[in-house]
């Protein structure tokens, strides 16, 4: 379902306020099973126009055998592919839907193009037939249906899993779950808060691995993402991670997509945090590297996982939440109080950090803030000291 609006008013999407769950972190098990495996999303567009699309994409298994994994969907394949369907949401820009939009077929990506420019791309040429023509094709179809939010809906869950009125959570799977929409941060798309609301996105981009010598081997790599709040030994990753469908609602860990035989993967997925109100230096964001071996007839009794190097971006610099793009160097070994080295220059007290290739910076991170509570706008922070201090 997706609310289309002018001048930045939405259709009952953020729930005013009134929920008399505002605020609860701890989800009961009425809500955990109505969020089980949701089927209904609630978009809410600022400014609608007919270049928007919703896009679907389908994952496969890390195997060796990429072929026979495929062999029952398409004739040919390659090794780690990824489908991608998409299809318009909007007739014009005063916000018309296309209720009778379809999916397009299922059109296979190659695993060296999943950036977002090459997303755009792909999206720039769905109006070319001559173009979508020479991409392969997955068989199999997509099934959605969008339609405008009524006034009185009901079940509904904000994007902060807090229950709006009319929440009864009749049965699994019947809750529709808020999408959370980045809003242009422009003075006519300004809106008053009338929902708590506090979410880090996180976007792993890149790894450049292909030059490294610390690792014999580094492919098939997987990123994990944590957060964490101290840089100590025993310290531990704290559970404000939003999980995917069918496992909790919120986890210590996530992890992003692996894709085969990649010394330089082009990573996807979006991780989205809980933030805590309170923020301070030892906040920080650790990516921890594997190898995840997928050679079933090795003789050797090798571990699935092994970890090839960690990065970390500690959240506040200069008193404020870090966002867009970040370059970061990664280590081979992660001793205790490894936030004491900065940019991987600094001495680090205590054991050395070893750093792969010298410590340039090899892996590339986006963070994007969606919060009531840390602003954006840089020089509202000049004009609270006070509150970057408590």
């Amino acid at each position: 379902m997706t609310s289309g609006s002018n001048g930045g008013q939405d259709l009952r999407i953020n729930g005013g306020g009134d929920s008399p769950l505002a605020g609860h972190r701890h989800c009961s098990g009425l809500l955990e099973g109505a969020l089980q495996y949701p089927r209904q999303g609630v978009f809410s567009v600022t400014c609608p126009h007919p270049e928007i699309f919703l896009v679907a994409r389908i994952e496969k298994v890390l195997q060796g055998g990429i072929t026979h994994c495929t062999e029952p969907y398409m004739k040919s394949s390659d090794s780690a592919k990824v489908q991608t369907s998409y299809g318009p949401v909007f007739k014009d820009a005063s916000g018309t839907l296309d209720k009778g939009a379809r999916f397009s077929a299922l059109y296979r990506q190659d695993s060296s193009k999943l950036s977002d420019e090459d997303m755009f791309k792909l999206l720039t040429d769905f109006r070319k037939p001559e173009k979508m023509a020479k991409l392969p094709v997955l068989l199999g179809n997509l099934d959605v249906t969008i339609d405008n939010v009524a006034p009185d809906i009901t079940n509904c869950i904000t994007s902060s899993y807090i229950p709006v009125r009319n929440f009864d959570g009749s049965g699994p799977s019947s809750a529709a779950l808020e999408v959370e929409e980045f809003v242009p941060c422009i003075a006519k798309c300004s809106q008053p808060f009338t929902i708590y609301n506090n979410h880090l996105y996180v976007y792993p981009r890149h790894l450049k691995y292909d030059g490294q010598k610390c690792f014999a081997k580094a492919r098939n790599i997987a990123v994990c993402i944590e957060f964490k709040d101290s840089d100590e030994d025993e310290a531990r990753p704290l559970k404000c991670i939003y999980g995917h469908p069918g496992g909790p609602l919120f986890t210590k860990q996530a992890y992003a997509a692996v894709l085969h035989h990649q010394q330089n993967p082009e990573f996807y997925d979006e991780i989205k945090i809980e933030l805590p109100t309170q923020l301070h230096e030892k906040h920080h964001l650790l990516f921890t590297f594997y190898h995840v071996s997928c050679d079933s007839n090795s003789k050797k009794k090798d571990p699935v996982e092994s970890p090839v190097g960690s990065a970390w971006l500690p959240l506040l610099r200069d008193g404020r939440v870090v966002m867009n793009e970040q370059h970061l160097p990664v280590a081979a070994n992660l001793p205790a109080r490894y936030l004491s080295s900065q940019d991987g220059v600094h001495k680090h007290s205590g054991s050395e950090i070893k750093w792969v290739e010298g410590g340039k910076a090899l892996f590339r991170v986006s963070t994007h803030l969606v919060s009531t509570v840390y602003t954006q706008v840089c020089a509202l922070w000049i004009h609270f000291p006070l509150a970057r201090l408590q």
